[in-house]
């Protein structure tokens, strides 16, 4: 475990001295890799918060990693618009893993029973970023419209853009802050990985309709970069769990109200 804060301590420390990151960089996809590599390493619970524990910077790990993707997406989303990526889904994914996650969130969904292609079920995703991937997934995956929710005035005018070109103006996009918006026309709310404040919005979640939920909690050392949240924390809003399963680098939990 010594080994491991050594390197996530070097690896910060290169983090720092980027000015400005997006991951279409060379040297910055270099080290981005050597550290997603890293978060990987097989440890038991246990020692994954004995390593977290032992690392100050957390809080701003998180916050440096959300805006390299925020920033890399607005890039990208940017590229598309202007001409210079003529395929949106043939060579930006920054996890290469990610199809195959967004197929399987969607049939933990049918496995657990929830059926949104009937009686205009409605999905909301929130923090779904300037890229439309995962939004146009989902509503293929599950046939069931999909309302993107994100707080950036530049990600959802991005993201408008590309729908637009894309010739999906049919999928909705909102801004609004996630603890401070109204989910009662919804049926499923799907929390993104890296949304902030994840407690806030189930609360708020809870205040505003009867939706289920699903959170995608990140899974092992990813914690240092992305919010957490416990099954705990969820179920004392008064959901229950009803499965939850690994997918990639992340833990997709879904909870219904009891």
């Amino acid at each position: 475990m010594d080994q491991i804060v050594e390197e996530l301590y070097r690896l910060y420390d290169r983090f720092c001295t980027m000015p400005s990151p997006v991951l279409q960089t060379p040297s910055v996809k270099r080290f981005y890799d050597e550290l997603v590599a890293l978060l990987a390493t097989p440890l038991t619970d246990r020692e994954v918060q004995a390593i977290i524990a032992r690392i100050p910077f957390k809080q701003d790990l998180t916050h440096r990693h959300a805006m390299l993707h925020l920033m890399s997406e607005k890039k990208v989303a940017e590229s598309y618009l202007s001409g210079d990526i003529e395929d949106l889904f043939e060579s930006t994914w920054f996890d290469k893993l990610l199809p195959d996650v967004l197929k399987a969130q969607a049939e933990q969904w049918k496995a657990l029973g929830l059926d949104f292609s009937k009686d205009d079920k409605k999905i909301a995703m929130l923090g779904g970023g300037a890229l439309p991937q995962s939004q146009i997934h989902f509503s293929t995956y599950s046939g069931s419209p999909v309302t993107c929710i994100d707080r950036d005035e530049e990600v959802v005018s991005l993201l408008s853009g590309v729908l637009k070109k894309l010739n999906r103006e049919d999928l909705p996009v909102i801004r609004g802050s996630g603890d401070q918006m109204d989910y009662s026309a919804f049926d499923l709310v799907v929390v993104a990985a890296m949304v902030e404040g994840k407690s806030r919005v189930v609360q708020r979640i809870r205040e505003t309709s009867q939706a289920k939920i699903c959170i995608r909690n990140p899974a092992g050392l990813h914690q240092l970069m992305r919010e957490p949240i416990s099954i705990h924390e969820v179920e004392a809003f008064g959901y229950r769990l009803m499965g939850q399963s690994r997918q990639g680098n992340s833990i997709s939990m879904v909870f219904e109200l009891r």
